[in-house]
């Protein structure tokens, strides 16, 4: 555009932008935005001076987290330490993860908040509905639209899963409204006994 006359130079000027506010206005149903918690009960043991600390488990934990995001990225990855928060129940790990993504550990300290699995759902859940929605978002039909197209998949520990599973999962709730929770079936791997009496 070096010589161009000024009136073919806001012509192409024009063209660029009308390109950038369309993609700006593409709607993509798949999109999505995704953050992760992760709660672990009985995270703390105490230390040689009487002070609670971060058990093995956790802190084995911590030690997977970026070999994860390197088998997962195919190259070496090294994550930002993540923040460390002091809460009533514990202590929480923030990770931002490639993407920008979050990653949210909680530490229950079983000294302070009640432990085991149906605890721990009714610290998510009312972190998401009570807090994340009902206390930060202040309009209502803001509240509705988020409400509506928030989706909660809850695992234990142990469970793998594909990103392909979650979008079929996520556009069969999309489809019908009224459907409110589904459940999986478990598919066990590997051979003996004990895979075997999974299958009836």
């Amino acid at each position: 555009m070096r010589r161009n006359t000024s009136r073919s130079g806001t012509n192409s000027i024009t063209s660029l932008v009308s390109m950038i506010i369309e993609s700006i206005q593409v709607i993509d149903p798949d999109y999505y935005e995704f953050e992760a918690h992760i709660f672990f009960d009985d995270a703390f043991d105490v230390d040689e001076f009487g002070d609670p600390a971060i058990n093995k488990f956790v802190r084995q934990f911590i030690e997977v987290v970026d070999q994860a995001a390197s088998a997962v990225h195919q190259t070496q990855m090294r994550l930002k330490p993540p923040k460390k928060v002091k809460t009533p129940y514990g202590g929480r790990l923030q990770y931002i993860l490639p993407g920008k993504n979050k990653l949210t550990v909680h530490l229950k300290d079983k000294n302070k908040i009640r432990h085991r699995k149906r605890w721990s759902q009714v610290m998510y859940l009312y972190y998401l509905l009570g807090y994340r929605l009902m206390m930060k978002v202040d309009e209502q039909t803001r509240k509705e639209v988020i409400s509506e197209n928030t989706f909660i998949l809850t695992l234990d520990g142990d469970v793998d899963f594909t990103p392909q599973c979650v979008h079929l999962l996520v556009d069969l709730m999309k489809k019908n409204r009224r459907l409110g929770a589904a459940c999986g079936r478990i598919h066990p791997r590997g051979s003996g006994l004990m895979v075997r009496s999974f299958f009836f």
